[in-house]
């Protein structure tokens, strides 16, 4: 039997001994939350041992707790190569390359965690995600059952549950879910804030605006909550008198559908300041009369009560019946329009507007925007002037626009949102998917066909062609997720049969 100094003194059981020591170093400080030391140890190892299991999955977790996906896949994947036997290490995976938009193989990764350990609620509940995220309705809602089988409180599943029975229109079962939720744990933002937006989808507008008052402390939620010391105006305190400061949120879109409450407001004899995107200023100034208008940064005066735009509906207890829908809230520039009329030229043919993408960066995107390719198909042997109404056009759609003659751009003339405005005003129709310009079309009363995704944003409702936000907006809808061919086809007979003024 070999002495233990013989042992002490191998080389290779020092550099095990060294790492493993490492390790333990490294797992202190990752649990303690010091995850940037913890990195440093972690990659001290692999420097030495490259296929050093332990500290390529840790590692990549890290990478995957500071978003850094791609990263976490190549260290994940590197990880799978040394040892395959480890279940979080396939579902760690998996939620990296979901983050990437690669759903397919993140199922793989999923199933293959749970074939490893079949009692793993979580990668069942990750696995549900990524068949949401493919459409996959029916499989995903079966995961969640599998998930809150192993264990039954897990109400992230029951939340998630609930998106998936929203997103298939199923939004009974959806409320059910976030209920279900909620008992679980009753502090869950999350189930409060998604079934705000299923009522509200619903057309259930007073009691989803009680429950979207849960937004701010969503992480879906864009805008920041802002503490003052004034309190927030509740509909219920007299306003005569007094100055109150309005700040917009989320996207530009919700801040032109709801400036529409400002002129209400004034109505009540109050001052407003309104902090909004500078872009927008000129469209809202002439909404209100001596109207403050601020850019985010900008020193807040004195105020007596403050109101985020997006509450202002919860205030005046809006209903279906009640939304502010005049047929047109903004007004054109007319200096604008005549500099775009003199660009535009003659009209020789009937002029129709169009955008197919909106924020390349916002979670439905994929579902919200239509690939250019199928909209050329659709529209290029049309009788019809068409003019880009995009202020962005992605890197992809380039080369596409310059094989594209009849469609007109303007892009580049396009400095904010009175530009497009005055485009809007001086095509017959405006044809859009949902995003900002939708908005302002509605907004401005130009003729406006909406383009939506089977399950749309809550704002659109459901099962209707008209919106109660837009008298002049009709609604386009797709009968099958993203199949935007039979809309286009729509789209198409309807152009050919409307009366052009």
């Amino acid at each position: 039997m070999p002495k233990r100094s013989e042992h002490l003194g191998d080389p290779s059981l020092k550099s095990v001994q060294s790492s493993q020591d490492l390790l333990l170093e490294g797992l202190r400080e990752h649990q303690e939350g010091r995850l940037s030391q913890a990195a440093h140890i972690y990659q001290a190892i692999l420097d030495s041992t490259p296929d050093h299991f332990d500290a390529l999955q840790l590692l990549g977790t890290i990478a995957l707790q500071l978003k850094k996906h791609e990263q976490a896949a190549d260290l994940l994947k590197r990880a799978l190569g040394v040892r395959q036997d480890f279940p979080q290490t396939h579902n760690n995976l998996g939620i990296a390359l979901q983050e990437l938009g690669q759903f397919d193989q993140a199922i793989e990764y999923f199933s293959t965690a749970v074939r490893l350990a079949p009692d793993y609620a979580e990668a069942f509940h990750n696995r549900a995600i990524a068949r949401q995220m493919n459409k996959g309705f029916e499989a995903a809602v079966k995961d969640f059952e599998v998930a809150l089988s192993i264990e039954p409180s897990y109400a992230n599943a029951l939340t998630h549950r609930g998106l998936v029975h929203q997103d298939a229109l199923h939004l009974d079962l959806a409320l059910q879910s976030f209920d279900q939720a909620l008992v679980v744990d009753p502090s869950n933002t999350e189930a409060t804030f998604a079934k705000a937006l299923v009522l509200l989808l619903a057309g259930r507008l007073h009691e989803g605006w009680i429950a979207h008052e849960s937004r701010w402390f969503s992480k879906n939620h864009r805008t920041p909550k802002r503490s003052f010391s004034k309190p927030m105006w509740s509909g219920e305190e007299p306003l005569d008198g007094k100055v109150i400061f309005v700040f917009s949120e989320q996207g530009l879109g919700d801040t032109i559908q709801f400036c529409r409450y400002l002129p209400m407001l004034a109505n009540l004899g109050v001052k407003i300041v309104f902090e909004t995107t500078p872009t927008l200023h000129g469209l809202i100034r002439p909404l209100v009369e001596e109207l403050q208008l601020l850019k985010p940064g900008d020193p807040v005066p004195e105020f007596d009560f403050f109101c985020p735009l997006m509450s202002l509906p919860l205030a005046f207890k809006t209903t279906l019946d009640t939304i502010p829908r005049a047929p047109a809230y903004f007004k054109d520039s007319k200096e604008k329009l005549a500099a775009w009329e003199k660009r535009l030229g003659p009209r020789e043919r009937p002029r129709v507007g169009v955008v197919w993408s909106g924020n390349p960066t916002h979670n439905k995107d994929r579902d919200r925007s239509i690939p250019m390719e199928i909209m050329i198909e659709a529209l290029s042997n049309l009788p019809f002037e068409f003019v880009s109404l995009q202020k962005d056009v992605r890197p992809n759609d380039e080369a596409l626009l310059l094989k594209t003659p009849w469609l007109r751009r303007f892009d580049e003339h396009i400095n904010d949102f009175e530009d497009t405005a005055a485009l809007c005003c001086l095509v017959d129709v405006v044809i859009c998917v949902d995003t900002s310009v939708a908005h302002l079309a509605g907004a401005l009363g130009c003729q406006t066909w909406i383009l939506l995704a089977n399950s749309p944003d809550w704002r659109w409702l459901t099962n209707r062609s008209d919106s109660p936000w837009y008298p002049s907006g009709t609604l386009m809808r797709q009968e099958a997720d993203w199949d935007w061919g039979v809309v286009l086809k729509r789209v198409s007979q309807a152009l050919l049969k409307h009366e052009f003024g």
